[in-house]
């Protein structure tokens, strides 16, 4: 059985960005966002971002190339994926629990 890699279905136009470090993120965001997050541990609209970082970061670090997919006209997104040997894994990150939507679509 023959495996497309990720990278030939890669499409340069469908990207995220992510900080290789969520510590300079949270350094970045205002001083009224950075003190919510310290003071009140409020993650309010950070929440996801935070989360999709934290995930990204991690998963660069133990060597995987992050991959990205959105089907135009759709619910379909997914934040990441992991080739294993045999198997792709999507990874899905939600700031919220519950069951995501896009994998019901």
């Amino acid at each position: 059985m023959t495996i497309m890699t990720l990278k030939g279905n890669y499409d340069e136009s469908k990207y995220k960005l992510y900080f290789f470090d969520t510590g300079i993120f949270v350094a970045m965001l205002d001083e009224e966002a950075q003190e919510d997050l310290r003071a009140n541990k409020n993650l309010a609209v950070y929440k996801e971002a935070l989360y999709e970082n934290i995930v990204g970061e991690a998963l660069i670090k133990c060597g995987y190339d992050l991959y990205y997919y959105e089907k135009d006209d759709s619910y379909l997104e997914e934040d990441f994926f992991v080739r294993t040997k045999d198997y792709l894994v999507p990874v899905e990150v939600k700031a919220t629990n519950g069951t995501a939507k896009s994998y019901w679509v």
